[in-house]
């Protein structure tokens, strides 16, 4: 509650240093003063521009990337102090509870595209580490796409290691089933909107993506459009369908996708998947 009390009153007093925060460089030093503001405890060390070495109390470190809060300040620059004190928010609560024990209902998945992994790989590899040795718990779901495991809270999104499944004796191989569950337990109101050749899927506005896990819906005959069905994965928070045999389909979602990809918080990719065997492949034309 007092760091809370902490990033809220220290709000009103960044607000002209974000809302002036054009430039990278300059919504970090933003950031950058937040956080420290807010979390005194922590040791915060500017890596370079839209990226921070987090260490905290009990020495466990974080690299935080600040793309996403940079995207989102930049749709919304005159509410710069409100996006800064909402991700510093999240980022002190992950790094409080960064030793606590798993909650098993809490664990989801998360898709991420291969370049994020790269991201990763290569964040260790400068800070002297084995990339192969990630302490993220992910696993590979097409050629382009990986499932990220993480514990979702009301506030924010926690990655975990094998260390912390093997503490509630939670086997890699019940992952993915487990997670899948959870969110559908986590997300019950999923939705499709549209008509004809287009829909797209809404589940709450920050797991839409992960929804291509949850097989029963593409295979349950409710999604009906021409031919295979084509979905696109531009963010996060974003699933579009349409069918292999819509040419307007394809062509508009193609088109959406690559949009939503350049400019979303949250970005993936703006490459096309068609449901096949039972899971989503690359969609080639």
């Amino acid at each position: 509650m007092k760091t809370l009390l902490a990033i809220l009153a220290f709000a009103s007093a960044l607000s002209s240093a974000a809302v002036a925060a054009v430039s990278p460089a300059d919504f970090t030093r933003a950031y950058t003063k937040s956080l420290r503001h807010a979390a005194p405890s922590l040791n915060v060390v500017l890596v370079k521009d839209l990226e921070l070495r987090v260490t905290g109390p009990s020495q466990s470190e974080q690299i935080v990337f600040l793309d996403n809060a940079y995207q989102a300040y930049k749709e919304a620059p005159t509410a710069g102090h409100d996006v800064i004190s909402r991700y510093v928010t999240a980022l002190v609560e992950s790094v409080n509870t960064s030793s606590s024990e798993l909650q098993r209902d809490r664990i989801v998945p998360i898709i991420k595209d291969r370049a994020w992994l790269e991201e990763i790989r290569a964040g260790a590899k400068s800070k002297g580490e084995n990339p192969a040795k990630l302490k993220q718990v992910w696993e590979d779901y097409n050629d382009d796409l990986v499932i990220v495991y993480a514990e979702d809270s009301p506030k924010n999104i926690r990655y975990f290691g094998a260390e912390d499944l093997a503490k509630i004796k939670l086997a890699p191989a019940d992952l993915r089933e487990l997670a899948v569950q959870n969110l559908r337990r986590l997300l019950p109101n999923v939705e499709l909107r549209g008509s004809g050749d287009r829909y797209i899927l809404t589940a709450g506005g920050d797991y839409e993506a992960s929804f291509l896990l949850a097989s029963q819906i593409w295979s349950s005959d409710q999604i009906k459009v021409p031919g295979e069905i084509v979905v696109a994965i531009p963010a996060r928070d974003m699933l579009l369908i349409t069918g292999s045999n819509s040419r307007d389909g394809i062509a508009a979602v193609r088109k959406q996708a690559a949009e939503i990809a350049r400019t979303a918080p949250y970005r993936l990719t703006p490459q096309l998947f068609v449901f096949r065997g039972g899971k989503f492949v690359p969609f080639k034309e």
